[in-house]
C-alpha cells in the first residue's frame, strides 16, 4: 500500500535506497510541493475556556518557533482540541483527587472491625463510583491529547518525523524577463 506523498529532498532519496530520480524530475516534484506562508501570530478560538487559552497561547509561542511552513494558521483547530482536551484533563485529575480524598476519609473514619460493612456503605460506593468515573474520563481525554499533540508535532516521536520544507529565501524570477533583459540588453 502506498504512504504519504513525502515531501522532496535529493539527498533522502539517494540514501534511502528509493527511485533515481533525474534532475527534471526532482525539479518538478519540488515546485509541486505545497508552500505555507507561516503565520506571524495563532489567535485562540472565542470558544475556549480561560485556562485553555492560556494553554493555546503558550503552545502557540513554542509551535511558531518551528521551522517555517511547520505551523499554519489551519493548525489552530487541532491546537484549540488539545489545550481544551488538556485543561479538562486537569479539571478531571482535581475531581478525581478530591473524591480520592473522600475515599480516604471514610477509610480511617470506618474503624478496623467495620472495614468489610464500609463495602456496603453509600458514602463510600458513591466515593468509589466517581473515582472510577473521573479515571475514565481522564483516560479518554487523554487519548484526545496524544493524537493532537502527535498530530502537531508536540511529541519527541512525532518530531522525529517531521519532514521540514525547505523555504526560499527569495522568490525565483519570472524566465521570460530574464530572456527579455538578456535581448534587451538591460
Amino acid at each position: 500500500m502506498a504512504g504519504k506523498r513525502r515531501p522532496m529532498d535529493v539527498n533522502l532519496s539517494v540514501i534511502d535506497g528509493g527511485k533515481h530520480w533525474t534532475k527534471d524530475e526532482i525539479q518538478q516534484r519540488q515546485e509541486e510541493e505545497l508552500k505555507v506562508e507561516p503565520p506571524k501570530d495563532l489567535k485562540a478560538p472565542s470558544w475556549l475556556s480561560g485556562a485553555a487559552k492560556k494553554l493555546f497561547k503558550a503552545y502557540a509561542v513554542q509551535l511558531l518557533k518551528f521551522p517555517a511552513g511547520m505551523v499554519s494558521e489551519l493548525d489552530t483547530g487541532i491546537l484549540a482540541r488539545y489545550c481544551d482536551c488538556e485543561a479538562a484533563y486537569g479539571e478531571a485529575s482535581r475531581q478525581k483527587n478530591a473524591w480520592l480524598k473522600e475515599c480516604a476519609q471514610l477509610l480511617k473514619d470506618a474503624d478496623a472491625d467495620n472495614l468489610a460493612a464500609l463495602n456496603e456503605c453509600p458514602a463510600y460506593d458513591v466515593a468509589k463510583g466517581q473515582v472510577d468515573y473521573w479515571i475514565g474520563q481522564m483516560a479518554k481525554l487523554e487519548k484526545i491529547c496524544r493524537g493532537c499533540a502527535t498530530e502537531m508535532g508536540m511529541t519527541v516521536s512525532s518530531r522525529c518525523r517531521l519532514i521540514v520544507p525547505k523555504v526560499d529565501p527569495k522568490p525565483e524570477e519570472d524566465p521570460l524577463a530574464q530572456l527579455q533583459r538578456k535581448l534587451l540588453g538591460g
